[in-house]
């Protein structure tokens, strides 16, 4: 898949060269990604960050999954196991309103037109001017209305707090009821005190 290919051309470009072998299970997608990191676990993200999935290693195999973890039913619910709860949303990165443009100055039907992303709507646009290292404007257009997918809406972050859920593993489902909202979350790491023997 395009995932594969482009996990290859980041392993391919380190030095050294590291003994990774990799696989996805993501359906295949022809967004490349853009990157900008400057080491192997950064651009990898990127990957992810674009296309989606899981990241997971097996010592020196590495892969990209559509899913991952279970769902057992778990609830953590208000006035029962849940100790604390809040909401924060982060708008730096909202995009709803791109000028795309590439190298030599290309852009879009060469008249900097601007992509307008889908399925949302604000009391105000939000536009950005954003360089994707391509020459040809297809692929301009794609990388475009990608970074628009990704950036249309803001970054919420929930913290919930409770100390009564046990026997989880990474990437299992769990849904939340506080008074605030009620979401369903996947677990994306814990603390597992080794002198009680209970995660914390």
């Amino acid at each position: 898949s395009w995932t594969v290919y482009q996990l290859k051309f980041v392993l391919d470009k380190a030095v050294p060269i590291p003994p990774y072998s990799f696989s996805s299970s993501k359906q295949p997608t022809a967004v490349r990604v853009p990157f900008k990191a400057e080491n192997i676990l950064g651009s990898i993200n990127e990957i992810v960050a674009v296309q989606g999935g899981h990241i997971e290693f097996d010592w020196w195999h590495m892969s990209i999954e559509d899913n991952i973890g279970q769902d057992n039913q778990i609830t953590i619910e208000y006035g029962k196991n849940l100790e604390g709860a809040k909401v924060v949303e982060d708008w730096s990165q909202v995009c709803t309103t791109l000028i795309a443009y590439g190298n030599n100055n290309l852009s879009v039907n060469n008249t900097w037109e601007t992509l307008t992303a889908t399925g949302v709507s604000y009391d105000r646009p939000y536009a950005r001017k954003v360089n994707f290292q391509t020459d040809d404007e297809t692929e301009l257009i794609a990388l475009g209305n990608a970074y628009l997918e990704q950036y249309k809406v803001p970054k919420i972050n929930y913290t919930v707090k409770s100390d009564n859920i046990q026997n989880v593993s990474i990437g299992d489902t769990i849904k939340v009821k506080a008074r605030q909202f009620t979401i369903l979350t996947n677990v994306l790491g814990y603390t597992y005190n080794v002198l009680t023997s209970r995660i914390e």
